[in-house]
């Protein structure tokens, strides 16, 4: 492993987004997951800063596309209740409505 000393584990990300406003998340996201993959970082988890239930959903889903199915444990995505549910954008209702 690159970047990583031997028998040290790498360092865990908390990832904080308001996913769904634009594609700069959805990007350094899967840029951490590249990062996961080199075992250079390791995502631990991810909180949504934007009270919107498919900005969760969306996170999972990038979750399960980088670590597969059945990869370790699922991974905590905790979510915003304190503000008014906004607009679901296109970035989100449209790759979640997609079934494959």
């Amino acid at each position: 492993m690159k970047g990583v000393e031997p028998g040290k584990p790498p360092v865990g990300i908390v990832f904080d987004t308001d996913m769904g406003n634009s594609i700069d998340d959805a990007l350094a996201l899967a840029l951490l997951y590249g990062f996961e993959g080199m075992g250079e970082a390791r995502v631990a988890s991810i909180s949504v800063s934007k009270s919107n239930l498919k900005a969760a959903a969306f996170c999972e889903v990038i979750t399960r596309f980088y670590r597969g199915p059945g990869v370790g444990r699922t991974l905590p995505v905790g979510l915003s209740a304190e503000s008014k549910m906004p607009e679901d954008t296109p970035m989100l209702t449209i790759p979640l409505s997609k079934k494959n």
